[in-house]
């Protein structure tokens, strides 16, 4: 007979959540303890419960692996995003059931008070699409959801026909696909909010995702501000007057405080300073820091951040130069800043 669990007690606990059942034909309670909080994960341990009772294993052993269990990537991952938000990527799948899941996390763990749900097509429903995207929009209106941005053809014509005849308490951005998104895509559009990014695994949400996500640097340093000072001089002992002097501060100065490191080089009159992203240099002009900023790595996405700032990015391809070149062009600048990165051969 296939097993059976009566789930009698699920309980919050510091490492996770403790969950308490009774086997068919039993009165004796088990339990197991995963590290997860979220439904969904509860959810889930309680299937692979059942199946891993099913197949024999004696409940010590479940119990004892069920613990050194490890997130599933793009299923409710919690992430740092660009602009102090907050990054939900639940792109694994895209179903009714899981969506509602994925909206009590993103109210559970928002951070936020402004909070964003980015969604595609659900490819596999009993419903008809009418009822489909009805049922999905109460639920965004029940979670108190700011703004939706709709990807796929069949979201994009039932929210067109719905908001139309509705007014939603929520703004509503919608794109026949995630490639018209990317191109339309602007860092400077999200900034401190919590996202949900759920979609249908044809859809390569994994693509915004990367967008978003804030860059992740690992080095860590310890610096004396007295000691750079110190360096900064030395070196400028060796040069011309006329030679001017860039200080990189990328990776957020190493890790050791960017905007600290770069209020002390502006006191001391370095002529530039260079990061490695564009969102490095916003901070920085959020700060205070006027001195120009070179960007190093600049991401056709992050154009609108680069202008919006006065950054000035390093082109180092021919094909980034004519991305930039139209970009400004269709901005409407007649002239602006950039680096050319020249390598002789």
């Amino acid at each position: 007979m296939p097993e059976t669990l009566d789930v009698v007690a699920v309980k919050k606990i510091a490492a996770g959540t403790e969950i308490a059942a009774i086997r068919k034909n039993e009165t004796r309670e088990i339990s197991i303890a995963i590290p997860f909080a979220d439904e969904a994960s509860v959810q889930n341990a309680v299937t692979c419960w059942q199946l891993m009772l099913q197949l024999g294993y004696d409940n010590t052993v479940i119990a004892e692996r069920m613990k050194d269990l490890l997130p599933v990537n793009m299923r409710l991952e919690l992430m740092k995003g660009i602009n102090h938000c907050s990054i939900i990527n639940d792109s694994y799948s895209a179903d009714l059931s899981s969506f509602e899941i994925a909206l009590n996390f993103l109210a559970q763990h928002g951070g936020h008070e402004n909070r964003t749900v980015i969604l595609s097509d659900f490819l596999q429903t009993s419903v008809s699409d009418k009822k489909l995207y009805e049922t999905i929009a109460e639920s965004m209106v029940a979670q108190k959801v700011n703004r939706f941005i709709g990807i796929g053809g069949k979201i994009k014509a039932a929210f067109e026909i719905m908001g139309a005849a509705t007014q939603y308490p929520f703004s509503i951005s919608l794109f026949s696909s995630a490639d018209v998104f990317l191109a339309q895509f602007k860092t400077s559009a999200f900034k401190e909010e919590t996202i949900l990014i759920k979609g249908a695994r044809m859809f390569a949400f994994e693509r915004i995702v990367q967008l978003l996500e804030q860059k992740v640097h690992q080095t860590v340093l310890e610096i004396n501000l007295n000691a750079i000072v110190h360096n900064l001089k030395e070196y400028q002992q060796y040069l011309k007057p006329s030679t001017k002097v860039m200080a990189m501060v990328k990776a957020f100065a190493y890790g050791s405080g960017g905007a600290e490191i770069a209020g002390k080089l502006q006191y001391q009159k370095v002529d530039y300073l260079g990061v490695a992203y564009a969102d490095e240099g916003v901070e920085l002009r959020k700060a205070g820091i006027s001195l120009p900023i070179m960007v190093m790595n600049p991401d056709e996405s992050a154009f609108d951040a680069i202008t919006d700032n006065n950054l000035e990015p390093e082109l180092y391809s021919f094909e980034l130069l004519q991305a930039f070149d139209s970009f400004i062009q269709s901005q409407g600048f007649t002239q602006y800043p950039v680096h050319l990165e020249i390598e002789q051969a």
